[in-house]
């Protein structure tokens, strides 16, 4: 099913197609007002459904801040409202916004501060379509710009080839942690890391990583088509989930064919600890049957 939704403002009304199955009905929205009262801001609107079914409209409000040297998106979601409403029916909606919501973080200040000048509040039916807008200013005496030239430069017009750790620090406040050791390895490890754990490491890396290359091979030796593609697919797929999970997390999706004890094994061995991996190979672990394999004995 494709529709059209009806948005009504002072100026026009414009038509917009929306996706199939969202809606069965038309809604039609007018009339937005703002006012200004005390520690916030009020809007209001009127939403109709002009359609012979009954359904429901979210209505949404965002505001854009003043241009200035503060980092910001273009508009934020500042409140919305869900309206019911029968076949022919219409209701009068408000929405809030404090005043205290429209601040951002100084990292100079180390406080919340509000930017003086002009505030867009857009009356949506989603991030891109504005049905209506009205603007407010909010006075200020004024304002101080929190990053230095530096940071300015590079975010500004996002120069990202100029952004180092310190440059982002100074920028967000934030202190960059350490990069962690990737050695010891332990069970937490991603697999991957132990390419980089010395010889022992290296050869373990490979000869798991072997079984999905085994694949690809495979897979590339096939005839074009569909079930050449899909093998590819999988072996891709893989490659990936063995590099990026760790040990503990590869046992318990593996089962069988990588047991608890055959990750140990593979930890003590990256780690130079021979000895230790080649037990944890030998030893099995007891655990519970579980009730399907008790089934299957029966």
């Amino acid at each position: 099913f494709v529709g059209y939704r009806y948005y009504t403002s002072a100026k026009k009304q414009v038509r917009y197609p929306f996706g199939y199955g969202l809606s069965y009905t038309r809604f039609e929205t007018s009339g937005m007002t703002l006012k200004e009262d005390g520690d916030g801001f009020t809007v209001t609107c009127e939403v109709a459904n002009t359609g012979d079914r009954d359904g429901a409209e979210v209505v949404q409000l965002y505001v854009k801040a003043p241009e200035s040297k503060v980092f910001k998106p273009e508009a934020e979601l500042r409140a919305f409202k869900k309206v019911y409403l029968k076949a022919r029916e219409k209701a009068k909606v408000e929405l809030e916004v404090r005043k205290d919501d429209l601040r951002y973080f100084d990292i100079k200040e180390n406080d919340w501060v509000t930017e003086g000048g002009e505030y867009a509040f857009r009356l949506c039916s989603d991030a891109n379509t504005v049905i209506d807008e009205k603007k407010a200013v909010i006075k200020k005496s004024e304002n101080r710009a929190p990053y230095d030239d530096e940071v300015f430069k590079v975010y500004d017009k996002a120069s990202f080839g100029g952004l180092t750790n310190a440059t982002f620090e100074k920028m967000s406040g934030l202190k960059v942690p350490a990069i962690p050791s990737k050695k010891p390895i332990t069970m937490e490890s991603r697999f991957s890391d132990l390419a980089e754990a010395g010889f022992m490491g290296r050869i373990l890396y490979k000869a798991v990583l072997g079984v999905a290359d085994k694949q690809m091979k495979g897979a590339l030796k096939m005839p074009e088509g569909k079930e050449r593609d899909n093998k590819m697919k999988g072996a891709f797929f893989l490659r990936n989930i063995l590099e990026s999970n760790s040990l503990a997390s590869m046992t318990m999706c593996a089962g069988k064919s990588c047991p608890y004890n055959f990750a140990e094994g593979f930890m003590h061995l990256a780690n130079g600890r021979l000895i230790k991996g080649i037990k944890c190979f030998c030893t099995k672990i007891k655990v519970p049957a579980l009730p399907k394999d008790k089934e299957e004995k029966r």
